[in-house]
């Protein structure tokens, strides 16, 4: 998005995940990345976003296969 609107720059963006341990790994993913820009991430639980407003939400689904018996 940046590349194309490089003047944008006040632009909220968020990964939003239902479950806390999949919101740790984000948070650790993000914060060791070396793009600046990918540091911006929040990541915040379904629960603790709501109230919020942003521009741009990633909503990260998890699915399993049968073998762990989930999905």
């Amino acid at each position: 998005f940046l590349r194309i609107y490089p003047h944008y720059k006040a632009i909220s963006v968020v990964v939003l995940t239902p479950y806390n341990e999949q919101k740790s790994l984000f948070e650790s993913m993000i914060a060791s990345h070396p793009n600046e820009i990918i540091r911006r991430l929040q990541v915040f639980t379904v629960d603790a976003f709501q109230g919020k407003e942003v521009d741009i939400v990633f909503y990260s689904t998890v699915r399993t296969g049968t073998a762990y018996g989930v999905g």
